[in-house]
C-alpha cells in the first residue's frame, strides 16, 4: 500500500488521531468512534491499517464506511466506461455520498443506538 500520509515524529495522521481519541476517552470516559469514509479501492487497506494500529470502535461500530460506486462515463462519447478491468469502470462519488453510505450500511443506526447524534 502506498503511504500518502504526512508524518510527524514518525506518526501518521491516523496515528495522531487514534492517540487523541484514546486520550479523550481516558480524560472524559467517552468513546468517540473513528470512522473512515473509504471507497471500494481503499476499504481493505484502511481496515488493515486500523487493525495494525490495534484500534476498534466501541459498540461494534465499523472503522470504515464504504461509499457507493458510480459508473464512469467517457467524456467524449458520454457512454459508460467499458474497460477490460471492471474496477476501472467505476468511481466513488466522494463526500456527497456520506449520509447515504452511513444510512445504507446501517452505521447511522448503530451510531444512534450507541447514543451518538
Amino acid at each position: 500500500m502506498q503511504n500518502l500520509s504526512c508524518r510527524c515524529d514518525g506518526l501518521t495522521f491516523n496515528d495522531l488521531t487514534i492517540r487523541q481519541l484514546r486520550q479523550l476517552k481516558e480524560e472524559t470516559g467517552h468513546d468517540i468512534p473513528l470512522i473512515h469514509m473509504t471507497s471500494f479501492r481503499t476499504d481493505d487497506d484502511i481496515k488493515q491499517v486500523m487493525e495494525e494500529a490495534g484500534y476498534e470502535n466501541p459498540n461494534g461500530i465499523p472503522v470504515t464506511v464504504t461509499q457507493h460506486k458510480h459508473p464512469k462515463i467517457y467524456v467524449d462519447t458520454l457512454q459508460f466506461a467499458d474497460e477490460h478491468d471492471d474496477s476501472l469502470n467505476w468511481n466513488p462519488p466522494g463526500h456527497r455520498d456520506m449520509y447515504a453510505a452511513l444510512l445504507g450500511t446501517g452505521i447511522a443506526q448503530k451510531l444512534l443506538e450507541s447514543g451518538k447524534r
